[in-house]
């Protein structure tokens, strides 16, 4: 419970340094401007993922269920700005083992076009594939393969944006014995996504 609880303040503590550092730097850009370069952005999400929602384990007497609740998903977001409406990016999405709720632990790394339709610059829509790791320890991996991802996002100021993000595909199975993953996985997580702007 105490690491946890630990785990979490760090990770709250280096979304909200970040998020500080790029309010500082993007204070005289706004988000319209026409230029090229390379961005940043980073993000904080909670979800569900109906593959963990299937862990269960024999606990004493009787089976232990946990639930799919992702609490703390940090994306982060690294690519290159070619006009005022696309941008191609990698993306990393990280979400932490939580003893309270479950140990189970993903790692999503993949690549992302985004498309800002229209003439409001209200809406990103994004697309694209990566590689989704599961585990439920350091050693006992319950799933991997390659998920598609695509998204919305509603940008709401010149720099932040609410984005809802969802992993589909088939994964393959893992080292645990009995393994109660189905070879489906459906995630979904929502959450604020703020970016740093284009560096050139």
């Amino acid at each position: 419970m105490k690491s946890a609880i630990f785990s979490l303040k760090r990770l709250s503590l280096i979304f909200f340094v970040g998020l500080t550092f790029s309010v500082h730097a993007q204070s005289k850009r706004t988000m319209h401007d026409d230029q090229k370069g390379l961005m940043a952005a980073i993000g904080y999400t909670i979800g569900y993922s109906s593959h963990a929602s299937h862990y269960e384990i024999m606990d004493l007497i009787k089976i232990k269920k946990f639930s799919g609740l992702r609490l703390i998903n940090i994306d982060a977001r690294l690519g290159w700005v070619f006009t005022s409406k696309y941008s191609l990016y990698a993306t990393w999405k990280l979400s932490p083992a939580i003893t309270t709720i479950s140990p189970y632990r993903t790692d999503y790394k993949g690549l992302s076009l985004a498309v800002i339709p229209g003439r409001s610059h209200k809406i990103t829509l994004n697309a694209g594939a990566g590689i989704y790791q599961s585990k439920v320890s350091k050693t006992e991996k319950s799933g991997d393969g390659v998920l598609g991802n695509i998204g919305i996002g509603y940008n709401f100021s010149e720099n932040a944006s609410f984005d809802l993000v969802v992993l589909t595909g088939n994964l393959k199975p893992g080292n645990i014995e009995p393994n109660p993953f189905p070879s489906k996985e459906t995630n979904i997580s929502a959450g604020i996504i703020y970016q740093f702007g284009q560096f050139r």
